[in-house]
């Protein structure tokens, strides 16, 4: 999808797409403010190859620098320590992202999936083409479709400094 605009389609059925993933903390979702140094480490190179249009895994030193990414700042991950300036640059570089591409919306849609659980929890489907439903526990609804590799980025710290 192109990134002139903004990242995101509506298909005329008030369903969004964007190459953007959602927030996911231990496997759930999340939202911004309730991710740790740790989890953002994570899902910052996964936010960054989504960003880019980047569909695998790739090591970090071949990832362009994206426009977005503050001028100032190193373009490198892992951050070198775990303090509170780390965590406000982390949230920073997150919401400067989804700013650029016009996709605050999901940084909300997440906060709300939080916010809103259902005491039921919620239902995830495995659909076996690289993507996974997310449904309401009780209802039963269709909430949202991710990319698998989406759900366990704020699980997996990346390995390498560059």
């Amino acid at each position: 999808m192109e990134s002139d605009d903004q990242e995101y389609a509506d298909s005329g059925s008030g369903v969004m797409v964007s190459n953007l993933p959602l927030l996911f903390s231990r496997g759930s979702p999340s939202s911004l403010h309730e991710m740790t140094v740790a989890e953002l480490e994570g899902f910052v190179p996964f936010m960054v190859r989504c960003s880019l249009g980047q569909e695998r895994p790739v090591p970090w030193a071949q990832l362009p620098r994206p426009t977005w990414w503050p001028k100032k700042l190193p373009f490198r991950m892992p951050t070198a320590n775990n303090t509170g300036s780390t965590l406000g640059a982390l949230v920073g570089l997150v919401q400067r992202c989804y700013t650029f591409h016009g996709c605050e919306y999901l940084l909300q849609f997440c906060a709300s999936l939080v916010s809103q659980k259902p005491e039921s929890g919620y239902r995830f489907n495995d659909n076996r083409d690289g993507t996974t439903s997310m449904y309401h526990g009780s209802t039963g609804k269709l909430l949202v479709t991710f990319r698998n590799e989406n759900r366990q980025t704020g699980c997996i710290p990346p390995r390498q400094v560059t």
